[in-house]
């Protein structure tokens, strides 16, 4: 056999796979949405959520992917507000993601998404049923199918492509206390975020004053928290003892945390605890190897190369919010550590 091996074209490499992996989530989904009032499918097959290049994210399609995330016990209210305005976005930056696999030649060809789509229309037909009905008892355009199908085609063949032994190790190498397995101790000083958008920069002020009064030497830390701090550890001089990467703390705390060296000195961290200065007061480090945690490197490089793709692909595109998938009150973002 040759050194080099001959690559099959995609459609029968993992079509059928897609295939089956569409139809499950098609009709987890469904399932999902029959759960919900008539008149409330009715009105979500019609409004546009958000345009990206000219081509429409419907409310219907946001609400579907919520539905994919959907747990035993379903959001409410703000909740769900900020679920769905998170669906929203993160449907917005596939498109834009898309639209730059197709600029590099890396997402499915015509070809490839017809033949894929006749095979599902096989399915359905199977189920006397067919795509146009489908879809239109759905509330999902036939249009947002087909382009969810290009992304099942096309993501993951370009994952595949980029995500090398050689790229998960350089990752790995850079963010090795991330994945190694590890510890800090840490501490910090809390203050508590009110709901109003004014409060909270006065807050965020704040922090960044007690802050700098840490770093210039004039306040311990330990006296810092235990005179300001509005947590629980505050008489203990904001000692939270040892954390992990995985641990129980916000993934915000925890990724400001782990770009801290020991003696470092957070810049204001907003959770939804409220906001914090966060200080790195030991380094234990970990003793896992990069094989060890393949699973986890491949995740994180996908979001990376995802983020990558999706900001390159905005700085051109035209994206407009319809303003039907309500946003909540942001909490102001604070400076990276």
């Amino acid at each position: 056999m040759s050194a080099t091996r001959r690559r099959l074209p995609l459609p029968f490499c993992n079509a059928a796979r897609v295939l089956r992996g569409l139809l499950l989530f098609w009709a987890a989904t469904t399932a999902a949405a029959a759960q919900e009032p008539a008149g409330d499918q009715a009105a979500a097959r019609e409004p546009v959520a958000a345009t990206v290049n000219g081509v429409e994210i419907t409310v219907a399609e946001v609400d579907r992917f919520v539905a994919r995330l959907a747990s035993p016990t379903p959001a409410a209210g703000a909740a769900r507000d900020r679920l769905r305005a998170a669906a929203l976005d993160q449907l917005v930056d596939q498109q834009l993601v898309l639209a730059q696999l197709e600029q590099l030649g890396e997402a499915c060809s015509p070809r490839e998404l017809d033949l894929a789509a006749s095979q599902f229309r096989q399915e359905l037909h199977r189920q006397d049923q067919s795509l146009e009905d489908h879809c239109q008892s759905q509330g999902i355009p036939v249009a947002a199918f087909l382009r969810a199908l290009r992304w099942q085609l096309s993501w993951p063949r370009y994952l595949e492509k980029m995500q090398t032994d050689e790229r998960l190790q350089q990752y790995f190498a850079a963010h090795r206390p991330e994945f190694d397995g590890t510890r800090l101790r840490v501490a910090h000083v809390l203050l508590a975020l009110p709901a109003d958008p004014h409060e909270q920069a006065a807050v965020l002020a704040r922090a960044a004053a007690i802050r700098e009064e840490i770093v210039a030497g004039r306040l311990a830390f330990a006296d810092a928290a235990r005179q300001y701090s509005q947590g629980p550890s505050a008489q203990a001089g904001g000692e939270l003892g040892w954390i992990t990467r995985q641990g129980p703390m916000p993934d915000v705390f925890t990724r400001a945390a782990y770009g801290l060296q020991a003696g470092e000195l957070s810049a204001p961290v907003v959770s939804r605890f409220g906001v914090h200065l966060i200080a790195c007061r030991e380094v234990e480090p970990g003793q896992v190897g990069w094989e060890d945690v393949r699973g986890s490197l491949r995740a994180a490089v996908a979001k990376e190369l995802f983020g990558q793709l999706a900001a390159r692909a905005r700085e051109t595109a035209r994206i407009q919010d319809c303003g039907a998938v309500p946003r909540p009150a942001q909490s102001p973002t604070a400076p990276a550590p």
